[in-house]
């Protein structure tokens, strides 16, 4: 692919945006809409170089890659969620596939950081949207692990969204799943890997809130628990050593809950992490509240426009104006569906369905939907409460 360069007569590449191993990712002109959109296409040539003298391995290893690149399309197909990058098309150029996907205007997280330092109420809401994609990932069948989770697959858009992109490496946890790298092997970005990653060892959800835990330890201190450019002793202290709490390296007040909360996430057994449902939990009191003033100073973009926006002045970030309700219904109390939701969850950590998660997810879920639109912060909490509920005991019905 090359500058020009125009995809089944409708995508025109403009300018490349970076290249990996296997792809480079392009800017390009969708001439059928009118909106700019991201292309990634495979760069085989760059990638099977090193086996061009063994023709038998060098077919297994472009198979290998082309199958790669083809469940990178399916997962982001599958996973459709606000915080993550959206799929939009596939197709081919020439013998080589390509994946379209939304163009997100902003910055990667880690340029944000150097431009940045951010109070405890903006970690809050960049760790949030983050455990919103882990959620939804978590909770699919089967489950998505990202395996590369780290600054620079984060983007914060221009209306303060973190969205979560780069799934070529993401894999399905399922025994059904092909595995494209041998057992063992580690892939990722080591700075920010688990144990089990290190240790070559099965992957769960766990791993990616381990990864979210070295994120937020860099959100909080300006640093990860590990410096990077210690290479060589990465492994050994990802799988062996526990860092100092955040609070002892960052400047300024880091509170208990969140502090206790990111070492948690950091344990070195994944059993002993939290989901990204509790992880929401915790961080919940600390996020902005609407009404909120704007940061000062003034972060741009801002990640706590969308919780700082009140019902009759939503922020960009935030959900479509809620349609009508009809004549004679009534507007949902976000008070009582925050009681609701608490009931459903108690009945969760209970063992026990009840009426909350009936409620939950018969009626309450569906109408908050409808009037707040699917960005709404509280929405969200909805969604990963009622998909766990009925990982816990079916549709929620019974009780």
């Amino acid at each position: 692919m090359k500058t020009g360069d125009l995809l089944n007569e409708r995508y025109e590449l403009l300018e490349s945006l970076g290249k990996g191993g296997m792809a480079e990712v392009w800017k390009a002109h969708d001439r059928q809409t009118g909106n700019t959109v991201a292309v990634k296409g495979l760069r085989p040539e760059d990638f099977l170089r090193a086996f061009e003298g063994n023709s038998e391995v060098y077919a297994q290893q472009y198979k290998l890659m082309r199958e790669r690149f083809g469940r990178e399309a399916s997962v982001l197909r599958a996973l459709a969620h606000p915080n993550i990058v959206t799929y939009l098309d596939t197709g081919m150029f020439g013998d080589e596939p390509y994946i379209v996907m939304e163009y997100i205007e902003g910055l990667s997280l880690r340029e944000f950081l150097e431009r940045h330092v951010l109070a405890v109420s903006a970690v809050a809401a960049i760790i949030t949207q983050i455990a919103w994609a882990l959620g939804r990932m978590s909770l699919i069948e089967p489950p998505i692990v990202h395996r590369d989770l780290k600054p620079d697959n984060i983007r914060i858009n221009t209306r303060g969204a973190a969205q979560l992109i780069d799934f070529g490496i993401a894999l399905p946890v399922s025994p059904e799943t092909a595995r494209y790298t041998e057992q063992g092997t580690t892939l990722g970005s080591r700075g920010y890997l688990s144990p089990e990653q290190h240790d070559g060892l099965d992957l769960t959800p766990k791993s990616d809130i381990y990864a979210l835990g070295c994120i937020s330890y860099l959100l909080l201190t300006g640093e990860p628990p590990f410096p990077i450019e210690q290479a060589s002793q990465l492994k050994r202290r990802h799988c062996e050593e526990i860092p100092p709490p955040p609070s002892t390296a960052a400047q300024y007040n880091v509170p208990e809950a969140i502090d206790d909360l990111v070492m948690r996430m950091l344990a070195k057994e994944p059993a002993e992490r939290p989901t990204a449902s509790e992880v929401i939990e915790v961080v919940a009191p600390l996020l902005p509240q609407p009404g909120n003033p704007a940061p000062n100073p003034s972060l741009k973009p801002d990640p706590t426009a969308m919780f700082r926006a009140t019902p009759d002045a939503p922020s960009d970030a935030g959900a479509p104006p809620p349609p009508r309700a009809a004549r004679g219904s009534r507007w949902l109390n976000r008070r009582q569906v925050t009681d609701q939701l608490a009931l459903a969850k108690a009945e969760r950590d209970r063992g026990q369905p009840g009426p909350g998660g009936q409620a939950l997810i018969n009626d309450l879920l569906p109408r908050a939907r409808a009037e707040w639109g699917p960005l709404d912060r509280l929405v969200r909490d909805m969604e990963l409460a009622a998909e766990d509920y009925r990982r816990a005991f079916g549709d929620g019905t019974h009780g």
